[in-house]
């Protein structure tokens, strides 16, 4: 049994610690909000303790919180990622994030899939890949969930892992866009298979493999998000077109721009994607964008 710290006690964070905590494993978390522990503990204090760290916190806030947690910890604790975004100010994405910060990248591990937080402590199955330089950091992180009934699939495709969990969001919002306007499963599964088509091209264009995008970091993960209001970016398109004066905050609405300059003039290749682009910055209205999309038979 190792000791276990998970930086972010959101309703992700929490479902981790159930799942970990199925498998006998010893947790300690922190939040940015005291109120969510039981502890007066800072999140260094917190990190010092841990022989593995999950940071289960926004992609926005993410460099903020490593840099506090690894003040004092061992150079060989493990660090695991499940951030899904592009830093604003950089454009660093995750993974770039924890090699500016953390440095030694064989002790890191990136985790993504098709995992709800509310199916999870539901007991309800649940899959994920976790992406590594080092073989070794996986197969720890992977020992951590022994028991807990988690699916866990192994790669060393870090870079493909980390822009899947990125890309998809902004699909997750569209498909989001379709289930508020009622355009049925019909829409969906279409909406689904152009999205999976250039999710495949771009991730392989930024540097990832084209295989990662069929596992359950890329297809797994993109079902399951856009499958209902449990998703965060699914809400968050559901709301553009039913509620659009409360939207809240979304992992794909923060990152779009980013990807678009990530993309350069090649975003131009991904007509779905280009399109989204200007509904999420409210230039077009979605029931336009829709209309040209399915109705008008548009090619975008």
């Amino acid at each position: 049994m190792k000791s276990i710290a998970i930086i972010g006690a959101g309703e992700f964070g929490q479902a981790l610690g159930y799942l970990l905590e199925k498998a006998g494993q010893k947790i300690q978390y922190w939040d940015v909000d005291p109120s969510k522990l039981d502890h007066a503990l800072s999140c260094e204090q917190v990190a010092a303790q841990a022989d593995v760290i999950f940071f289960a916190v926004p992609s926005w806030c993410l460099r903020d919180c490593m840099q506090d947690a690894l003040l004092s910890v061992s150079p060989h604790t493990v660090l695991v990622s499940v951030a899904k975004g592009v830093e604003r100010e950089t454009n660093a994405t995750t993974e770039q994030i924890f090699e500016q910060v953390a440095g030694k990248m064989e002790r890191v591990v990136f985790l993504s899939g098709p995992m709800l937080a509310e199916e999870i402590v539901e007991d309800k199955p649940t899959s994920c890949t976790l992406a590594s330089v080092s073989s070794d950091s996986t197969q720890v992180v992977a020992d951590l969930f022994e028991g807990s009934g988690l699916r866990v699939e192994q790669t060393d495709d870090v870079r493909g892992v980390v822009l899947c969990g990125v890309i998809k969001n902004i699909y997750t919002i569209c498909i989001g866009m379709a289930a508020g306007l009622e355009l049925g499963d019909n829409a969906r599964g279409q909406l689904i298979v152009h999205a999976m088509h250039e999710m495949a091209h771009m991730v392989k264009h930024l540097g990832g493999k084209y295989t990662t995008v069929l596992g359950p970091a890329g297809l797994g993960d993109l079902v399951a998000t856009s499958s209902g209001m449990f998703s965060r970016n699914f809400s968050y398109g559901h709301a553009l077109v039913t509620n659009p004066e409360n939207v809240g905050s979304a992992e794909g609405a923060a990152s779009y721009e980013q990807v678009v300059e990530l993309l350069g003039y090649h975003a131009r290749q991904y007509p779905l994607f280009s399109a989204i682009v200007p509904v999420l910055k409210g230039l077009v209205p979605p029931e336009e964008f829709f209309k040209d999309y399915f109705t008008n038979g548009k090619n975008i």
